[in-house]
């Protein structure tokens, strides 16, 4: 039996409940799993409560890790998890250029939307703690439109109808025009083809006036134009981030996301990952943006190379869980609230009350495309 560290947790964050701190634990530690050790595929968790609801997936087995799954069940230090838990689907360590979310998919959202997610410009020089940059290696840049026929050819979808939100998450482009031709030509193709719903853009290169004004005429307004700033650490970004990523400096940062929101970007998000920044550092920079933007939350994910481990902070190597928890903790007392998101790797758990659970439970074990869908529906 080794060391309880969710009752030592709980006596310092009794904020926090028992499932959200075996979650960060668990993004910390790692799990172990004989079929995940292969490398082949990896396990997609559902761990919920009556109130509450995480999705958590790993890209390697941690034989060191307190935590252990036979493929079904999860265990910590040798008993099974006390907390609900299931193996909802295995992935493929090999990414696609795009995947479903929501009632479409295996992947749940908030109020049961379904949301395509693009990625149909991978190739980046990628930056140290990503695990994209090793994933994609197999895909190859290709055109918005290119793209789209491709998702309605493989889900044999004609209308993109059904959609609610279509996301542009991608590599760099050689420039910040060369992104606005692939928005546009996205929201060229898709609306002719039935699409009527939000574009969210996951990235920082749309900075300047006239482009910013052409995406959001072209989406129909704020109202339906979604933007987060990929920040991810606010100083010191060089060491982790390669290319014109990194050699960006906070205040210019700053400056970025104060134009956005003066250009009439109302939905506006930064994203900062949980685990690359020492807390004096994460202090520091996060109340320059309080006023501007809300924060879009991933937790470091380990993927066994050792550019990805090194990328992550001391003060988080050292402290664990704890370390997510003072993360939380000072964002709550910051902006006096939670930050309930779409991103599954967030701080906040989902509400149950904010989509149906027992929908994605009666689809377990039925066969899944890569892109998220079920095979025969």
């Amino acid at each position: 039996m080794g060391l309880d560290e969710i009752a030592l947790l709980k006596d310092k964050y009794s904020e926090f409940t028992e499932l959200e701190l075996h979650f960060y634990n668990m993004k910390y530690h790692g799990v172990y799993e004989e079929e995940l050790s292969k490398g082949e595929t990896r396990p997609v968790f559902y761990l919920y409560s009556d109130k509450d609801f995480f999705l958590i997936s790993f890209m390697i087995a941690e034989i060191e890790s307190p935590y252990k799954t036979d493929g079904k069940h999860m265990y910590y230090n040798g008993k099974r998890l006390d907390i609900r838990n299931i193996v909802a689907t295995r992935l493929s360590n090999k990414l696609p250029y795009y995947y479903f979310r929501g009632p479409i998919s295996l992947h749940p959202t908030l109020d049961d939307e379904n949301i395509l997610n693009t990625s149909f410009n991978p190739r980046c020089s990628g930056c140290d703690f990503c695990f994209y940059g090793y994933r994609n290696k197999h895909l190859k840049n290709i055109k918005a439109t290119e793209g789209l026929k491709l998702v309605q050819i493989e889900t044999q979808k004609e209308s993109f109808d059904f959609l609610d939100e279509i996301a542009v998450v991608t590599g760099r482009f050689a420039s910040e025009e060369n992104l606005v031709n692939h928005i546009t030509e996205l929201l060229d193709y898709a609306p002719d083809n039935g699409f009527d719903g939000r574009l969210l853009y996951i990235g920082s290169q749309l900075t300047s006036e006239k482009f910013v004004s052409r995406i959001l005429d072209k989406v129909g307004g704020s109202k339906n134009f979604k933007y987060v700033y990929t920040v991810e650490r606010f100083f010191d970004r060089d060491k982790v981030m390669h290319g014109s990523k990194g050699q960006k400096k906070f205040r210019d940062i700053v400056k970025d996301i104060k134009n956005l929101k003066a250009l009439g970007v109302e939905q506006l998000q930064y994203s900062y990952l949980v685990g690359i920044e020492n807390l004096d550092k994460f202090k520091q920079g996060v109340e320059d943006l309080v006023e501007y933007a809300t924060p879009h939350i991933s937790i470091f994910r380990k993927t066994g190379l050792p550019e990805n481990e090194s990328s992550r902070a001391e003060d988080y190597v050292r402290m664990g869980a704890e370390y997510i928890c003072e993360i939380r903790r000072h964002y709550e007392d910051l902006y006096g609230k939670k930050f309930i998101g779409n991103n599954f790797a967030n701080l906040w758990p989902f509400p149950r009350s904010r989509f149906n659970l027992d929908h994605y439970l009666k689809r377990l074990g039925k066969p899944m495309r890569p892109n998220g869908t079920l095979i025969g529906e």
